[in-house]
């Protein structure tokens, strides 16, 4: 599994939680460590806490949806755009 599919499907069964399990970040945190034993992706980081990060973004607001087939960077690439034709 790739990394954007592995960020895609941990999204995906965060918000196929009920609202009341994932409102707080500690319940971001335990979630990710599910997760971490159960996606299997290359990262240079630690899979929980590179798991934990998108689950607290989505968390936060901060998670905008990308376009299929965009990768993270191209995606991060695009809200700098949209943040400096908005300023």
């Amino acid at each position: 599994m790739t990394k954007d599919e592995a960020k895609a499907e941990a999204l995906r069964r965060w918000r196929e939680l009920p609202e009341d399990e994932r409102r707080t970040p500690d319940q971001a945190q335990v979630f990710a460590a599910t997760l971490a034993d159960q996606l299997d992706f290359r990262t240079m980081g630690n899979e929980r806490k590179v798991i934990a990060a998108w689950l607290l973004r989505e968390l936060e607001g901060n998670t905008q949806v990308q376009t299929p087939g965009q990768t993270d960077s191209e995606a991060r690439q695009q809200r700098l755009r949209d943040q400096s034709d908005a300023a």
